[in-house]
């Protein structure tokens, strides 16, 4: 990129293409105040999900503690608002602290839209990384596989029947389909992070433009395609130890076979996502 290209957030650049001063500050500061809300929404929005298993799972249905929600699906449906708005303060908090915002003009963005912006990120630490891994797979513990197995060791209040057993599988089934997903997006994150670089150095000189770089711009870079597919392999192989748990042997090799086709076509797209050329670390929209 040249350095007249480059642009502040407000779309002025110094005549010698460096972010202003006073930018950048405003821009950290505002990266650190949407991180600080975005770790208070996620770890309101756990601590939530975890009212409602204790709840729940004492034999307690929610309209019993909120009259208005006689079904008990509005309830069970806030903690997940609460931590996708948490999910996107997270993220542009990283872009505004950690990255540099940049708009290409067109004769730079053969395959994209005059218009186009980028955030060039600095990568977090692989060892920072492989811990929210391992947060991730904590979260899925926590809101799946425990209960179960409390469930197992009859140390679940509620009653085989009851509106709140009903209530309490019903939080496990989609926050554990959520918390696996997340795992795995996470930890394909992190296998493409480990690979990437040294894939596309190897093979940079076998890249030409044309269609197949354009299909994984789009898909990969673009899209993190990747990724999508992470998620339904975590969510899948994430519900098989409740079907273990529930014995039922269709829905358990069902949850394994989807779970395990998805995490590996997951890891092929990552281990050739390279193709598009593109650094890692870039960030681009579409339009």
């Amino acid at each position: 990129m040249t350095a007249k290209s480059k642009a502040t957030l407000n779309g002025k650049a110094h005549r010698n293409g460096s972010v202003p001063g006073a930018a950048v500050r405003r821009g950290r500061r505002f990266g650190k105040l949407t991180l600080i809300l975005g770790i208070a929404l996620t770890l309101a929005g756990v601590g939530l999900v975890a009212f409602l298993l204790v709840l729940t799972g004492s034999g307690t249905p929610i309209r019993e503690v909120f009259p208005d929600d006689r079904t008990g699906t509005t309830t069970i449906a806030a903690p997940f608002l609460v931590l996708m708005f948490g999910f996107i303060a997270l993220v542009f908090g990283n872009f505004a602290l950690r990255g540099t915002w940049s708009l290409l003009r067109e004769e730079e963005q053969p395959r994209g839209k005059p218009g186009t912006w980028r955030v060039d990120l600095r990568p977090i630490n692989p060892v920072i990384h492989g811990f929210l891994v391992l947060v991730g797979f904590a979260a899925w513990f926590a809101v799946l596989a425990l209960p179960a197995y409390l469930d197992t060791q009859g140390l679940i209040a509620a009653k085989d029947g009851s509106t709140a057993r009903s209530q309490l599988w019903f939080i496990v089934v989609v926050y554990g389909l959520i918390s696996g997903a997340i795992t795995a997006m996470v930890a394909m994150s992190l296998l493409k992070k480990l690979t990437y670089n040294r894939l596309l150095a190897r093979s940079i000189s076998t890249l030409t433009p044309g269609p197949k770089q354009a299909f994984w711009w789009r898909f990969s870079h673009i899209w993190r395609g990747e990724l999508g597919a992470a998620a339904v392999g975590g969510s899948a192989l994430g519900l098989a130890p409740l079907a273990a748990h529930f014995g039922s042997g269709l829905n358990l090799a069902l949850s394994l076979t989807v779970g395990l086709v998805a995490m590996l076509l997951s890891a092929a797209l990552a281990l050739n996502s390279w193709r598009s050329g593109m650094p890692v670390e870039r960030v681009e929209s579409y339009t």
